[in-house]
């Protein structure tokens, strides 16, 4: 991916009669010889551009066939059409593009280059990460598979939960795990974001590790009766447990395993988000 070599200013600034004035930013992403067709380099190109500035900016995705490797040029708007704020080429947002460009190659089997740092000493991969530590959608994104994982006993609970909090999941190659809320446009590459215990081996650990506790519930039944109306009324009797069972859940109870009203709750994206500037404030 020559994507990095973003780092040599291949994310120019075309500026209007007035110098001052940035109207647009152009970026380019070439493939190795032979290893994509224009279809799939295409297909990569406008998933780069859905997921990194398609919440907030117009691009225009065009792939190039004039030469022996395949490449994608992107002209953005440099004003957002959701808030008029503009877009900045700045050290953060060129890790992000980056980064997220090889993670939709490796999606497709195509070869990236490794991670070097520039001659100018700019190491774009601290960068990277500084900005999943600042962002609300990755920190709570991390907070809910831990929360999925350590309520889950199987794969199949684990992705029932997070798809109870909104999040669709996914497997590509060599069974990497992928998640996306909405509205957020961009996936997250669970592993390549969260480092190597998220991976799918080891999340699957971590849930085989959790000791089973089964969800106590004590279902009421109904009695259905007539009255002097003729019509049927419903009387809810609540179940007490007797004998072994009784003594089941009292010690249970003695070992903090089963208290009254001990429900967990999880908190909403948009809850944590006000109790985080709560305090702030």
């Amino acid at each position: 991916m020559l994507m990095r070599q973003l780092s040599k200013c291949n994310l120019l600034r075309k500026d209007t009669e007035k110098k001052k004035s940035i109207f647009t930013f152009h970026a380019e992403q070439s493939f190795a010889k032979g290893e994509v067709t224009p279809e799939i380099a295409h297909k990569i190109g406008v998933r780069l551009a859905n997921e990194i500035l398609g919440e907030r900016f117009q691009v225009i995705v065009t792939t190039h066939l004039n030469t022996e490797h395949l490449h994608n040029h992107f002209v953005i708007n440099s004003v957002s059409f959701k808030d008029g704020l503009k877009y900045y080429s700045n050290h953060t947002n060129t890790a992000i593009l980056r980064r997220t460009s090889d993670e939709l190659c490796e999606e497709y089997g195509i070869s990236v280059l490794e991670e070097k740092t520039c001659k100018s000493g700019i190491n774009y991969n601290n960068f990277y990460q500084k900005s999943l530590s600042n962002s609300d959608y990755h920190k709570f994104a991390k907070e809910d598979i831990d929360y999925a994982i350590k309520h889950s006993y199987t794969s199949k609970d684990f992705h029932r939960i997070l798809n109870s909090m909104g999040y669709s999941s996914y497997y590509y190659r060599a069974d990497k795990l992928s998640i996306r809320k909405e509205p957020h446009k961009r996936n997250i590459r669970v592993e390549r974001a969260f480092g190597e215990e998220y991976s799918e081996e080891n999340i699957r650990r971590r849930i085989l590790q959790n000791e089973f506790i089964p969800e106590e519930k004590i279902y009421s039944y109904r009695v259905s009766k007539k009255n002097y109306f003729g019509t049927k009324s419903i009387f809810k009797k609540k179940y007490k447990p007797k004998g072994i069972v009784a003594l089941y859940y009292y010690y249970r109870y003695l070992l903090g395993y089963h208290k009254k009203n001990n429900i967990p709750h999880k908190l909403t994206e948009e809850m944590r988000k006000d109790i985080a500037k709560m305090d702030h404030y």
